[in-house]
């Protein structure tokens, strides 16, 4: 008999940007918020490089979360910011409508926002089904283009297709033609249970000692 779990559905976006480049997805409510953000990266074609945070916000609440390192500082401004790791999806979000705000990259941040659209339990899903895109719209980000303002010049560039940097993205995507536009839902949900590990590499070195 399978046990019953919680999902969580959110709609997320990627903020100051258009077209709009958004996801709604859904995920068990045992992720946590490390994870979370994982999937997060992933779902914006975001590398696992630069320093991150996710912020809780709801009607009662408000929390910003981190990996801890010795290496490089906060992006928190004031205050000291909760461990990642150590809390989990269920322990914050209670009621839809609640936030968390992944904030990525301590040069040109890019803030990706997300809501709880739905709260529901099921019985019929096995751990593998989830994380899972329900629909969604547009590209992600392109790495090292300087945050929203850069993205904007990139697809510029690709509209007019000459200068330094159409030559640059060119060989950077692989492609000569880039449309910011683009989505694949299905080569994304073939892959999405397997990007919580694939950061968790990067950003959690000593579960793999």
């Amino acid at each position: 008999m399978r046990r019953r779990r919680r999902v969580y559905e959110f709609y997320a976006f990627l903020t100051d940007f258009k077209p709009k480049i958004w996801r709604r997805f859904q995920i068990f409510s045992n992720y946590t918020l490390a994870e979370f953000s994982y999937v997060l990266m992933y779902l914006f074609c975001m590398e696992a490089k630069p320093k991150f945070s996710i912020e809780l916000t709801t009607k009662d609440e408000y929390e910003c979360f981190e990996l801890p390192s010795p290496l490089t500082p906060s992006m928190l401004v004031f205050g000291v910011p909760l461990d990642a790791r150590e809390t989990k999806l269920w322990n914050v979000i209670k009621n839809p409508g609640d936030r968390l705000d992944l904030f990525y990259d301590q040069g040109v941040p890019w803030h990706v926002r997300t809501a709880v659209k739905k709260i529901f339990t099921v019985d019929n899903l096995k751990k593998r089904d989830l994380p899972r895109v329900l629909e969604g719209e547009g590209y992600g980000i392109v790495k090292g283009c300087g945050g929203v303002a850069g993205l904007k010049k990139v697809v510029e560039a690709f509209k007019t297709k000459k200068g330094k940097l159409y030559e640059h993205y060119r060989k950077q995507l692989n492609e000569d033609d880039f449309d910011i536009t683009s989505f694949n839902i299905e080569e994304m949900n073939q892959v999405i249970f397997y990007s919580p590990l694939v950061y968790k590499i990067f950003y959690e070195p000593d579960l793999f000692d």
